[in-house]
């Protein structure tokens, strides 16, 4: 390895795309992004519950829990405690990300 190989690989230390989720994790994403992007769940509106949407995807919770942080990453969705998950407004998501 060169010198200059070793500072790039230094540089970039983490495969991104293993960051991805993929399968069923990668469906729900796809999916609930349509369905925000596509205002069935508008701006400032509460999501349905984990378990609802677990079962309208017919996917686990852990799956949409992967699903919503990916979401939540890419500034699509806000979730707290006692707040729930929320759509964010249009100006605050990430539209640089393809």
């Amino acid at each position: 390895m060169t010198k200059n190989n070793r500072r790039h690989a230094l540089a970039f230390p983490i495969d991104l795309s293993s960051s991805l989720p993929t399968g069923a994790a990668k469906e729900a994403v796809t999916v609930l992004g349509r369905r925000i992007t596509n205002d069935v769940y508008g701006p400032g509106e509460i999501m349905p519950t984990e378990p609802e949407l677990a079962e309208s995807l017919n996917v686990s919770r852990a799956t949409i829990r992967d699903a919503i942080k990916v979401l939540s990453g890419k500034g699509l969705v806000r979730t707290a405690r006692r707040y729930g998950t929320r759509v964010r407004p249009l100006d605050e998501w990430n539209l640089l990300d393809s």
